[in-house]
Formats: structure tokens, sequence, C-alpha cells
């Protein structure tokens, strides 16, 4: 009797505790199951990231490299003149130059520059310039970087001081070299640019493109900068020569067609 009811509780015990034993496996199984599924998530994840990293990195500025000039680019925005206040056309506000640079901390510069980091440009162009003090270039265009500074602080007094300090800047690339055409665009555009208390002078900035022009700068910016001062000088007829200039050479260059439709 004590056997039958030993056994009955054996064969009870069992059908409680198999079911429950398969249970804790299943469990134990789909836990696995499902820290896989999330690393195969995190891996999948990672993978787009990384994907997205890759796409991205195609999209990084490049600039025309030759042996030994690089094109780069300046911003043109200017507080002073109305025509080019709209961020929107940044792109179509740039001057180009054919630079060689002195070193590798020039092109690194310039490389900032066409990229818009004018802050850390001027580290650069600092760094060159004490390796390279006669390079006129590299004056001219840590010139050009304190402008395009300028234009992107509104504090007065901060203006002042980068304003002061692109001053010295040109003044430095000239008295290396007075012929240097990129120092007198940078001085031209300053001229014309600036409130009348930073230095506005309308009759200089004709005076600086003229020079450039004549000696050999022929990009479509240079014509569309000195229409832009003949017009800052009310003379519209000089105006209209030099803007249809610059669409001769660049029949894209909107802010020149612009001027154009305004005179007509």
């Amino acid at each position: 009797m004590r056997n039958l009811k030993k056994d009955i509780l054996l064969l009870v015990g069992s059908i409680i505790v198999i079911p429950a034993i398969l249970i804790l496996v299943l469990i134990y199984n789909n836990r696995d199951l499902s820290i896989q599924s999330k690393n195969e998530n995190i891996k999948s994840n990672n993978s787009i990231t990384s994907n997205k990293k890759k796409d991205n990195s195609k999209n990084v500025t490049t600039i025309d490299n030759t042996e030994t000039n690089t094109t780069t680019t300046i911003s043109n925005s200017s507080e002073g003149n109305s025509n080019s206040n709209n961020e929107n056309k940044n792109e179509e506000n740039k001057s180009m130059f054919n630079i060689k640079p002195a070193d590798e901390n020039a092109q690194d510069a310039l490389n900032l520059m066409n990229t818009g980091n004018y802050t850390d440009a001027v580290d650069q162009w600092k760094i060159s310039i004490k390796q390279n003090p006669n390079d006129a270039d590299s004056h001219a265009m840590l010139a050009a970087c304190y402008g395009s500074i300028i234009d992107k602080i509104s504090n007065f007094i901060d203006k002042g001081n980068y304003s002061g300090m692109m001053d010295n800047e040109i003044n430095n690339a000239l008295a290396i070299d007075s012929n240097n055409v990129i120092a007198h665009m940078i001085r031209g555009r300053k001229y014309l640019s600036s409130p009348k208390f930073f230095g506005q002078d309308i009759p200089k900035a004709i005076d600086d493109f003229k020079f450039c022009i004549n000696n050999g700068m022929s990009n479509a910016e240079i014509y569309y900068y000195l229409g832009s001062a003949y017009l800052n000088n009310n003379d519209n007829e000089d105006a209209k020569v030099n803007f249809k200039k610059a669409l001769e050479i660049d029949p894209g260059y909107s802010d020149a067609s612009e001027q154009l439709k305004k005179m007509n």
C-alpha cells in the first residue's frame, strides 16, 4: 500500500515538474533569441550609421588642386552693401583666386576657408606667416579671413578690432609686394562695403578694382565689384558696362544680372 502511494506521488510529481522544466527551457531559449535579435538589430543599426558616414564623406567640399595652385573661395557678404545681405546667395557671392600655398599650413588655411571656417583658418595663416613672413599672398588671405569674420559678427567693438587687423595685413602684403592683386582686391572690397566710420571710400575702391583688372585679374567677380563701386558712385553707365562684362565671363552670375534688371 505504501509503495502504491509512493508511486502515485512520484507520478504526480513528474507530471508537475517535467512541464515546469520544459517551460523554463522555452523561456531561456526565447531569452537567447531575444538577445540575439537585439544584437542583430544593433549590428544592423551600426552598419546603417557606418554607411551614412561613408555617404556623408562623399559630400565634403573639394578643392581644385593643381601641382602648384589651389582654388579657394572668400565670402563676399558685406554689411554696407544691401545687394549682398541675402544668406541664401552665399554660393553666388564668392570670389575665386588661384593661390600657391607657401606651405602645408597655408594649404590647411585654404581648405578651412573653403568650408567657411575662417576662425581656424586665421590660426593656420598665422602659423604659415610665421614660417614665411615675406609671402604677400598669405598676408592678403589672412586679411580676407578677417574681413569674412567681420561680416559674421555683430559687436561693433569686435568689428573695429578685426577691421584694424585686416588693414594691418593688407598693408603687410602691399609692403612686400605693392602689385599684389589679391591685396588690392581685398582692400577695394573693404573700401566698398565698409560703413563710412569703418573706412568706406568708393573712389579708392574703384582705383583698386581697376588696378586688379589692369594687372591681369579677369574673373567675373572683379568686374562685378567694379560695377558695384561705380553704382555707389552714381555712375550708372560705367556700372552697366562692368556688370555686362561680368556676365560675359560668367553668364550665370545672378547678382550682376539682377543689378542690370534693376537699372533698366
